[in-house]
């Protein structure tokens, strides 16, 4: 058996600027901080771990948005919402536990997530499967229920406005089905 521990942690400065300017119905702020902790074992042909992502303060406001280490989705929100997961959220904490296998050509993995930000709370499993053939194609089916749960003050698609108490609470289905083929030249 072998285990690879992950610890990831990101400190932006921003300008003075963007202080005042809201991101995701936070003000940016003058500092942030992203943590990450992974641990993954494996086993043979199969592995399995789990993980913690937390920022402090709004710090995925101007980075984190490309090259982010987290090993689930994080695009896959409502296009109303600019599409990011709320994990990406100010004072958001996420906790996630995955496991997965290869056997010859074909893959699986499923990994269980829940989170909760100012904004709003998410839960999320996904179950991605796929399937290569020799060395010029291969197949991917990403299979994901996700829910995401708005708490009061806040609205999918206000996304530039402190809190306002005039919205309601309210969770919306965002469940999606990924499917890629792949051809290599």
């Amino acid at each position: 058996m072998r285990s690879q521990t992950l610890i990831n942690a990101i400190f932006p400065v921003y300008a003075k600027d963007l202080y005042d300017v809201y991101w995701r119905n936070s003000k940016i702020g003058e500092w942030g901080a992203s943590l990450l902790i992974h641990q993954r074992f494996d086993y043979n042909e199969f592995n399995f771990g789990f993980g913690y992502y937390q920022n402090f303060g709004n710090a995925n406001a101007r980075i984190g948005w490309y090259g982010n280490p987290i090993p689930f989705d994080i695009r896959s929100n409502s296009i109303y919402g600019l599409v990011f997961s709320n994990a990406v959220t100010a004072d958001s904490v996420s906790g996630y536990v995955f496991g997965g296998g290869v056997y010859r050509e074909f893959l699986w993995g499923i990994l269980g997530r829940y989170t909760y930000a100012t904004r709003a709370s998410e839960r999320s499993i996904n179950l991605h499967l796929g399937y290569k053939w020799g060395s010029f194609a291969s197949v991917d089916v990403n299979l994901q229920y996700y829910a995401v749960s708005m708490h009061n003050g806040y609205k999918v698609n206000d996304l530039t406005s402190p809190f306002d108490k005039a919205f309601k609470a309210n969770t919306q289905d965002r469940s999606n089905l990924l499917v890629s083929l792949k051809f290599f030249f």
